[in-house]
């Protein structure tokens, strides 16, 4: 099967209860009043279809002006062919306005993406 990714979705809020997903406030865009910023909470979902094994998963985003914040990697264990990370991303440094694109990768190798525009109100 190797990996094949269902969604990645950009929110204000995810949780795992229950063992049920629960998503809020789904977004594609960011609002500051100027430029520099800094987005307070976010959260980036990730879900996917993989073959059992232990593996690595991190994210990246790309910055309108070609910069990257890349995160550590998360070990772990796939038990069973679905799998999902929630992770939380606390104050994040928004340069300037455009197109923020949020890559998730495991093992290396890129799974899929998706963005966000910054936008001044």
């Amino acid at each position: 099967m190797g990996i094949e990714k269902n969604f990645i979705i950009l929110c204000d809020n995810a949780s795992l209860k229950d063992k049920k997903l629960s998503i809020e406030g789904v977004f594609d865009a960011i609002y500051a009043p100027s430029f520099p910023a800094t987005h307070k909470t976010m959260y980036i979902v990730s879900h996917f279809e993989i073959d059992p094994g232990s593996y690595n998963e991190k994210f990246v985003i790309t910055r309108p002006d070609g910069t990257k914040f890349t995160s550590q990697e998360f070990p772990f264990e796939a038990e069973k062919s679905r799998h999902q990370f929630i992770q939380q991303l606390n104050n994040l440094a928004l340069t300037k306005e455009g197109k923020y694109t949020v890559e998730i990768y495991i093992n290396n190798e890129l799974i899929g993406s998706n963005y966000f525009l910054a936008n001044q109100q």
